[in-house]
């Protein structure tokens, strides 16, 4: 490569002057459990961080709700449309599979085919209206389709995972009330580069998890103070309140280490900007009120004890 000296600035990532990047993600489509757990072990990734595989019942439900379709059939020479509808029954986890006849100039037609549930840790198909090949038919998708969700992890699955990683692990913050858009501070990066690095490659791009350099200048330290602001005044209002409400000492206990969670991401994020922030005088002043409860409730249940 020539430089032209005169026009040109070349900046290496290693002068980069970042605070973090600014993440946000789109997924699309499922992920073997298998490939996910085996690229993450050889990227050197916690084992322990990796997320749970679904229920028994969640694979049922994802499995049932896959018969849903529609179909075009002829009736006395006319055009019709067959759909199978999966309806949700009272008991849990159980589905109603309803066929409707759809034809021209006519209401519509439902029979009840089968009903699915979880019997015995198991998948059952009940006959209901169906013929015994239209059972068959359902019995033999659904529990193929059970066993092929057991081993899979659905785009819900893997969005909900990133927003854990990125709160517990990599200690972000949220640009946007409603979400979605993340703030990874730098000590996180590597391994917030690691985990999206698997996911994409494991799930051949459908998953893209963006990650766009936060350079360590006024708007930035601006936008991450009043992300950090923000949510630390948001879990002190609900501990708060919680203690106000009369609270145990067992849960009192909890609040503390919340407190003192809370206290610890605060001065993570003021090493990081250079300041202190506002609302540390406002987590410290709670967290004195959840010891000073903590107390009073140690000495109340002592009393409660002695008498």
């Amino acid at each position: 490569m020539v430089v032209n000296p005169e026009t040109d600035i070349v900046v290496t990532p290693e002068a980069l002057s970042t605070a973090g990047a600014v993440s946000y993600w789109r997924a699309g489509g499922n992920i073997s459990i298998a490939a996910l757990s085996k690229a993450w072990e050889e990227a050197g990734l916690d084992m322990a961080l990796l997320r749970k595989e679904p229920e028994p019942e969640t694979a049922l439900r994802r499995a049932t709700l896959d018969l849903a379709d529609r179909v075009s059939i002829v009736i006395n020479s006319k055009e019709a449309e067959r759909r199978t509808l999966v309806r949700p029954c009272q008991e849990v986890s159980t589905w109603a599979i309803v066929e409707e006849i759809v034809e021209e100039d006519s209401a519509p037609r439902y029979t009840t085919l089968a009903i699915v549930s979880f019997v015995n840790d198991k998948p059952h198909v009940e006959q209901i209206g169906g013929s015994n090949e239209q059972t068959a038919d359902i019995e033999k998708r659904v529990l193929v389709g059970f066993h092929a969700q057991q081993g899979l992890f659905d785009p819900a699955d893997i969005t909900g995972w990133l927003v854990k990683l990125a709160y517990k692990t990599c200690k972000a913050v949220t640009l946007r009330d409603s979400g979605g858009v993340y703030f990874i501070p730098r000590p996180a990066m590597e391994f917030w580069n690691k985990a999206a690095n698997v996911i994409e490659t494991v799930s051949h791009k459908n998953h893209k998890v963006f990650r766009i350099p936060a350079m360590k200048n006024a708007e930035a330290v601006e936008a991450i103070v009043d992300a950090v602001t923000a949510e630390a005044e948001q879990v002190a209002k609900q501990i708060d309140d919680q203690v106000n409400a009369g609270l145990g000492a067992r849960a009192l206990e909890t609040r503390k280490a919340a407190v003192n969670e809370l206290l610890a991401k605060i001065a993570s994020y003021e090493e990081l900007v250079g300041q202190q922030l506002k609302v540390r005088e406002r987590v410290e002043s709670l967290g004195a009120a959840v010891a000073a409860a903590a107390l009073a409730s140690m000495v109340s249940d002592g009393e409660g004890a002695a008498a």
